[in-house]
């Protein structure tokens, strides 16, 4: 399990100076828009979408059909993919938080100032929940469908999170129930139970699928 995760990272690890480029680009552009915490969500939804390109990497070489050659089965390699992807959320947070605080000081705002320790841990709670929850929701589209089609694999992964945000939303205000500020803190809270939730079925459909794939 250790090599496969070691496997993915190294891979990934080429291009990691363009990417960490395009990052600080990026959050820099939406801090203005988002605020300094932006950057924390910016970095951390991009880098769990590094898992796409582990997914490149082996089938560009091959990988899965070598791999099972070797004594690992299938769940090992499914479960590796999930661990990456852990590792890289991870490390979005991390750089999300080190981009905000460089903003933070070249404005002359400390976000640590600006926000409590309690709201930056929920800020950080809340983008490994939404990072794990899209990373989550890509593994097992890329083990049916193939890297051909990624980029409507990520629309895809997008576009669901919104709808059932939307969704129990709508529910919440057909039942009567507002939606107050301690009631919104109390479901950012309770996301990564959420992402760990949605995550096992990724998994176990990961499973089932890479299951019954022909290599």
């Amino acid at each position: 399990m250790k090599g496969l995760v070691l496997k993915d990272l190294y891979n990934v690890s080429h291009n990691e100076k363009t990417f960490l480029v395009v990052l600080v680009i990026i959050s820099a552009a939406i801090s203005h828009e988002v605020g300094l915490t932006g950057a924390i969500f910016c970095c951390a939804s991009m880098c769990s979408m590094l898992i796409m390109t582990t997914f490149l990497f082996d089938d560009k070489l091959q990988w899965s059909r070598y791999a099972l050659t070797m004594p690992i089965s299938r769940k090992e390699l499914v479960a590796s993919k999930f661990i990456v992807l852990l590792i890289f959320s991870i490390v979005g947070i991390v750089i999300g938080f080190l981009i905000s605080m460089i903003g933070g000081l070249l404005s002359h705002e400390s976000i640590l100032t600006m926000i409590s320790q309690d709201k930056m841990l929920l800020v950080m709670l809340t983008a490994l929940a939404m990072a794990m929850i899209l990373g989550g929701l890509v593994i097992p589209l890329l083990f049916r469908f193939g890297t051909k089609n990624a980029n409507l694999i990520l629309l895809v992964a997008f576009f669901i999170p919104i709808v059932l945000i939307l969704g129990l939303y709508k529910i919440m205000v057909m039942m009567g129930i507002e939606l107050t500020d301690s009631l919104v803190i109390r479901l950012l809270f309770a996301s990564p139970i959420v992402a760990l939730l949605v995550d096992w079925l990724m998994y176990c459909l990961s499973c089932r699928l890479f299951q019954h794939k022909s290599l």
